[in-house]
C-alpha cells in the first residue's frame, strides 16, 4: 500500500499544480521570455 500512497500523492500534487498558476505562469514566463 505504500506505492499507491506516493502514486496518489504525485497525482495531487500535479493536479495542485496544473490548477495552480505555477504551470501557466511558467509557460507565460517562457513565452514572454521568447
Amino acid at each position: 500500500m505504500s506505492e499507491t500512497e506516493p502514486k496518489v500523492s504525485k497525482d495531487v500534487v500535479v493536479e495542485g499544480l496544473c490548477d495552480s498558476n505555477l504551470l501557466p505562469k511558467m509557460l507565460y514566463l517562457a513565452t514572454n521570455h521568447s
